[in-house]
């Protein structure tokens, strides 16, 4: 077994060397680093130059380095801008003692979302800021290994095999925890502190996810958490006030049978008045508890966790408020879905009234109110407008089909909202954003985690990957989190504005309350995840999981799943202790504690 597991890591290390060095690096890689000194300040980029790296001596090129031309929609692959880089390249070059290719180039396995290309343009600005020196970062996604408590991951392997990333990423607290124990991930207290990104700095709802032991592993690059949309149209037509603060499952049970409609022009026959309420968050946010408070024994089946339950079960089965998993198959057969649907899915097809969901589903309700009826109403608003307002409309159409996260200023803003109608206004999906109700009322999330970045203990840039950590506690970068709706950034202080989340892109019509204080009440509202040394989280995932599918499918009650999830939870951690020494040792020490 040892050999075949050395000649697997020597395999992957082999593999992924191959990937970093020749694969993932693009011919003119160093593309972004150049845009970086050019857009890291509005001043003449000799200035900036000079700012960064002092006096400069110019010969070939004269009293300055090229400069690029005036950026266009096209300007990646313009001749002219191609041949100023060219220039450019050639100039640093000549003026320093290495070549611009050859600069730090860091490898961060995180996924290919789009938005990653924007965040490492702002740390190559950052950097060269703040450090007076160039830098890159390349994201490597299959390196990526987020499975849940995964104990042999694969960014683990390659670690071990010398070719992992610099920066790891990582979600929740198990594989933190595998990280930690594997000894990849670096310990990052010390220098936390005295670099200003330390783990209080951030929400203790995310804590666990990135400090194991009392000690700092990592930096969250967000932090993220499901609340309640509701459809404002239907709200208003039912004369339906919009919930304000904490609601209890009672009250919103009131609500949806309002809001719950059976017509057969409706996919499935019936509009749902609520969709995704689940009886996890529901038991937490109850008061109900998975452990003792030192982790040895499960007390989930409590008083608490069985009204909570219940609930879940009413809303299906009792009042008829929300699908069940057989409902929510059929709808998906009826409306051509696949996969089952999704209350995402649903709710921007207005088969349900509410639904629960993330900040970071923005983008795709942007892109449902801007091909529907945004781009229609400016195409008409275009062919009656006069030569610039027209040429305003068609930049701002081919902006917002390029990335629908691009930011619109005041002026675009106010002309798309000039262009709609009231038709148009009626067609728009418009969301409001509430608290998910409570069986008391109170405001309480359980269903919270931050997605990490940390730094590879192995890795040859050490220095530099600290500094990216540095750099995701910075004002620039928790803010470009929350002006492209990438869930809220983890830093408290810069998500306090009296309003709610402020700063560029400004929602588009219909979606204002995506900028809702709520989003941040939430996370005040959040408690860290339940946890025991003495059964994973994964574990503890699956027993409980297999219950509560029997649950939400009608096929067991209330009280017999909490007691079911108890016992099993409570047999695996005995038998976790029985066949673990360094476990049983801290188990006998903990219950000898209790029992003096």
């Amino acid at each position: 077994m040892k050999v075949l597991f050395v000649a697997l890591v020597a395999i992957w290390s082999a593999l992924t060397f191959v990937g970093v060095i020749w694969v993932l690096p693009e011919r003119d890689a160093d593309r972004g680093m150049i845009a970086a000194f050019w857009e890291m300040s509005d001043l003449p980029a000799v200035v900036a130059m000079e700012r960064a790296y002092g006096t400069w001596h110019y010969t070939e090129y004269g009293q300055q380095p090229p400069r690029f031309a005036e950026s266009s929609e096209n300007a990646a692959n313009d001749p002219q801008r191609l041949e100023q880089e060219s220039r450019f390249r050639r100039w640093y070059n000549d003026s320093h003692d290495k070549p611009l290719s050859s600069v730090v180039r860091l490898v961060w396995a995180t996924d290919d979302n789009p938005a990653r290309r924007q965040q490492i343009q702002l740390f190559r600005r950052w950097y060269l800021q703040n450090y007076g020196e160039p830098i890159d970062v390349v994201t490597d996604p299959a390196s990526r290994d987020t499975r849940e408590g995964a104990q042999v991951t694969k960014p683990v392997i390659q670690s071990i095999g010398g070719a992992g990333a610099d920066l790891l990423e990582t979600y929740g607290p198990k594989q933190l925890e595998a990280m930690v124990r594997s000894g990849i991930a670096l310990d990052v207290t010390d220098e936390a502190k005295q670099h200003g990104f330390e783990y209080q700095r951030c929400f203790d709802a995310g804590w666990s996810s990135f400090v194991y032991n009392s000690r700092q592993y990592g930096f969250p690059a967000n932090v993220g958490y499901t609340v309640l949309f509701y459809n404002k149209a239907m709200f208003e037509a039912a004369g339906i006030d919009a919930p304000t603060g904490g609601w209890t499952i009672d009250e919103m049970r009131d609500v949806a049978r309002r809001l719950t409609v059976d017509s057969p022009d409706i996919p499935g026959g019936r509009r749902w008045g609520i969709f995704g309420m689940h009886p996890w968050p529901m038991a937490l946010s109850n008061g109900g508890k998975f452990f003792t408070d030192d982790g040895t024994r499960c007390i989930y089946n409590s008083p608490q966790t069985v009204a909570a339950f219940q609930a879940y079960l009413d809303l299906m089965y009792v009042d008829h408020v929300m699908p069940s998993p057989a409902d929510t198959a059929s709808m998906a057969a009826a409306g051509g879905f696949t996969g089952g649907g999704s209350g995402g899915l649903y709710f921007a097809s207005r088969l349900c009234a509410m639904t629960i969901g993330g900040r970071w589903e923005y983008a795709t309700y942007a892109q449902t109110n801007f091909q529907r009826v945004i781009e229609p109403a400016l195409r008409r608003a275009a062919a009656n407008a006069d030569d610039d307002t027209g040429a305003t409309i068609d930049r701002i159409i081919a902006a917002l089909n390029r990335d629908i996260l691009t930011p619109m200023s005041d002026a675009d803003l106010a002309l798309i909202r000039t262009s709609l109608t009231a038709d148009d206004r009626a067609r728009l999906l418009r969301i409001g954003v509430a608290h998910v109700p409570t069986v008391d009322g109170r405001i309480k999330y359980t269903d919270v985690g931050a997605r990490v970045a940390m730094v590879n203990r192995k890795s040859k840039h050490r220095q530099e990957a600290l500094r990216f950590l540095q750099f995701l506690a910075s004002k620039e970068y928790n803010d470009r989190i929350n002006g492209a709706f990438d869930s809220i950034c983890g830093v408290i202080e810069y998500c306090t504005d009296a309003g709610g989340i402020s700063g560029p892109p400004q929602p588009l019509p219909g979606l204002e309350d995506f900028d809702s204080p709520v989003f941040v009440q939430a996370m005040d509202g959040a408690e860290s995840q339940q946890l025991s040394p003495f059964i994973g989280p994964e574990r503890l995932g699956f027993l409980a999981g297999r219950v509560m599918d029997q649950l939400m499918n009608g096929r067991i009650g209330a009280a017999e799943a909490a007691r079911l999830i108890e016992d099993q939870v409570n047999n695996q951690i005995q038998a976790n202790v029985n066949r673990d020494p360094e476990l049983k040792a801290k188990w006998d020490d903990l219950t000898a504690g209790a029992k003096r």
